[in-house]
């Protein structure tokens, strides 16, 4: 609609009443008259629809961005509420976006050559990880092979490589490219761009585009498939991208030189051996590399090996993970079995909404009976609940699986979860922007 009016009704510049005394030109002015009160008329209607911003809600594109897991038309409709100036129902989320993007704003470029370690290639352009559950063994004098304590994070060994960077990467564009799309913050998506620019695509500091020494093992592995795990952030990445191409942020080159590197990154995911391990993962790890996947897939065009993705986890996956009463017995087995719970389904959901973009339906009935069991662990009787080590809170990456959930499905059980368990990290929570 913003366009339309911008197009069809410019300011005005209404003529001079001295027209009036050429009775020559008397048919000219009549047109012009009937010309000026229809955009007269367009003026009000903007005027109506952006009482604080004309000029403003002139300047700004009203393209829907492509995005996946955030919905592109509530974003299309926050973007012209925002500009409108009638954005008060919103203000705290809006708050919490502004002073994350002044802190993204101050913060990176992130680079794989900026990590102390040397991988085993000897290539710092080649991503390095560790596990986060491996500890070194009491009773070895070196410590090794290290040891696996599950879910206690070993936080000095997970510090060091690039696992940190990486997810700094992320959690910072994430509202650079919301803020450059909603409130047309050029600084903002000039900052986004020059950190997709470090990580990926600047021959001196991009990361090479294959996980092969990911989450290694002191002792045990140099790398495992697990690693994939550590870039399932590209997921919202890919988002921001198209945030960032929809305001007009992101050059067509750098978009192209992006698509060759994921393509190169997809293509090591389809056919090599540590990723086709990951991908045959029964738990949470092989939900994740579904959606990882499967999103990048989409992005490249590959779209024969998303749908290769969507039949193995409708097929296999689903009913191999989520049992008839709901339960996730994979995750279940786990020192923190409410938590992979939700993380879990939060993988299942983005794969279903990849599915989405390409006609295909994913979601199931064992979808609804895994919220439905997740809101009697995590919200029912406490004798129902399992032993949980540490307390259960939502990531936001969950939070808005679930909305998905609740409104897909549909779930009264989704929004009873969101009700009664807390949100992490809830000064970066601009959920309601991103979703309805």
């Amino acid at each position: 609609m913003l366009q339309k009016l911008d197009e069809n009704c410019p300011i005005p510049w209404f003529p001079m009443a001295t027209d009036l005394e050429c009775s020559s030109r008397i048919s000219n002015v009549l047109s012009s008259r009937i010309l000026a009160g229809q955009q007269f008329i367009c003026l009000l209607i903007v005027g109506f629809l952006f009482p604080n911003g004309l000029l403003f809600a002139q300047s700004k594109s009203t393209s829907q961005p492509a995005t996946v897991v955030w919905d592109g038309a509530h974003l299309a409709s926050m973007r012209a509420l925002i500009a409108s100036g009638n954005d008060a129902e919103f203000s705290a989320n809006l708050k919490r976006l502004r002073q994350a993007t002044r802190n993204a704003r101050r913060s990176g470029p992130f680079s794989v050559m900026d990590k102390k370690e040397l991988p085993p290639s000897k290539d710092k352009h080649d991503y390095l990880s560790y596990s986060r559950y491996w500890w070194p063994d009491p009773d070895k004098k070196d410590g090794l092979p290290y040891i696996r304590k599950d879910g206690v994070v070993n936080r000095p060994l997970v510090n060091k490589g690039d696992r940190q960077a990486v997810g700094e990467l992320v959690d910072h564009i994430v509202p650079l490219a919301l803020s450059s799309y909603l409130t047309d913050d050029k600084a903002a998506g000039r900052h986004a761009v020059k950190l997709l620019q470090t990580w990926f695509l600047d021959p001196a500091t991009k990361m090479n585009p294959s996980l092969k020494f990911a989450q290694g093992i002191p002792g045990r592995s140099d790398g495992r498939c697990f690693g994939i795990i550590d870039t399932r952030g590209f997921i919202w990445l890919l988002d921001s991208v198209a945030l960032l191409e929809a305001s007009n942020a992101i050059e067509k080159e750098d978009l192209d030189r992006l698509r060759e590197w994921f393509t190169e990154y997809v293509t090591w995911l389809e056919t090599s051996p540590l990723a086709n391990q990951e991908r045959e993962a029964k738990n949470n790890h092989g939900s994740w590399y579904a959606a990882q996947a499967s999103r990048i897939a989409l992005f490249v065009g590959h779209d024969d090996f998303a749908r290769s993705i969507f039949n193995q986890v409708k097929t296999e996956r689903m009913p191999s993970q989520i049992t008839e009463d709901g339960s996730q017995r994979f995750e279940l087995e786990r020192t923190k079995p409410v938590h992979y719970s939700l993380f879990n389904l939060a993988a299942l959901t983005v794969v279903a909404q990849v599915a989405d973009q390409l006609g295909e339906d994913l979601w199931t009935d064992r979808l609804k009976l895994a919220v439905d069991r997740i809101a009697v662990l995590a919200c029912g009787d406490k004798s129902e609940r399992p032993k949980e080590l540490g307390s259960v809170k939502l990531s936001l990456t969950e939070t808005i699986a679930l909305k998905h959930l609740e409104k897909r499905l549909p779930s009264q059980n989704a929004k009873k979860i969101l009700d009664t368990v807390p949100v992490k990290w809830s000064d970066r929570d601009f959920s309601r922007l991103q979703v309805p």
